[in-house]
């Protein structure tokens, strides 16, 4: 059985300097996906950020979810007897959403024929828990190319489904509370090969101007806020990202995905 273990425990005590770490976002098994242009694995960055600054060993992304320049994730029906979900009498097509899983086991093979360090350790990620069943897959992926490596499961399957995750997933350690690194920017540069077309972000006034700086650097200019309120504090932090940020670029755009995928906060009328 995995071990389980809290955020502090797994920052503070399973990482050095020597380890490079591999960070991954699987694809998502659904009917349909609402957030299928805005997702990001923003706790992914954050942790990328944290252990690149503060940690200063290697660290790599593989963000199977990642949009292309258009905002587009590829997708496929899922075969056989998986392609639709009955509910009710009503029959939903199944897809995965996202990159095939064996892009994990091909990313391992071009780093193993480039000469690169292998991971020491892999990071996997879910944003809901009942996507328990491609994070399985990727944990399995995961084990079988990567068999010397140390297998971290976090995320919201972790969190909320730690003992169904114990029982599904051939993973060392399931972390059972969300990782804090508040105050951290998100480490963009982790998508070596293209970035997405936007940046997310948080209501951390200091550390949003920080990433959205670094993000029109890149030739970004949406920006999606991945909170559940982003008129917390009477509006307070999103009025003070607005007005640090408003003169930098005349084409920021500011998103608030806690409402629907295409919601748009305009910069002159940020509440």
């Amino acid at each position: 059985m995995p071990d389980s273990i809290t955020a502090k425990i797994l920052l503070d005590r399973y990482v050095s300097p020597s380890d490079c770490i591999l960070l991954v976002n699987p694809p998502v098994e659904e009917t349909r996906y609402a957030w299928l242009r805005w997702n990001q694995p923003l706790d992914l960055l954050k942790i990328g950020g944290y252990l690149k600054g503060c940690v200063g060993c290697n660290v790599e992304l593989l963000d199977f979810m990642k949009p292309d320049t258009r905002g587009k994730v590829v997708y496929q029906r899922l075969p056989g007897a998986r392609q639709d979900r009955i509910v009710g009498g009503e029959r939903y097509p199944m897809r995965r959403y996202g990159l095939p899983y064996s892009e994990f086991t091909k990313w391992v093979v071009k780093q193993r024929a480039a000469g690169a360090k292998l991971p020491t350790q892999v990071w996997i990620t879910s944003l809901c828990s009942y996507w328990f069943q491609s994070v399985a897959q990727i944990c399995r992926e995961a084990r079988q190319a990567l068999p010397d490596a140390q297998i971290v499961l976090i995320g919201s399957y972790a969190q909320y489904m730690t003992g169904h995750a114990a029982n599904a997933c051939p993973v060392d350690v399931i972390v059972t509370e969300p990782c804090d690194v508040t105050g951290i920017p998100a480490a963009l540069d982790l998508y070596q090969d293209g970035f997405p077309p936007f940046t997310a972000l948080q209501l951390e006034p200091q550390t949003a101007v920080l990433e959205i700086k670094a993000a029109l650097a890149k030739e970004i200019h949406d920006f999606a806020f991945f909170e559940e309120d982003i008129c917390i504090d009477a509006g307070e932090p999103l009025i003070e990202i607005v007005q640090l940020t408003e003169q930098l670029h005349k084409y920021i755009r500011f998103r608030d995905c806690s409402r629907d995928s295409e919601s748009c906060v305009p910069p002159a009328c940020p509440v």
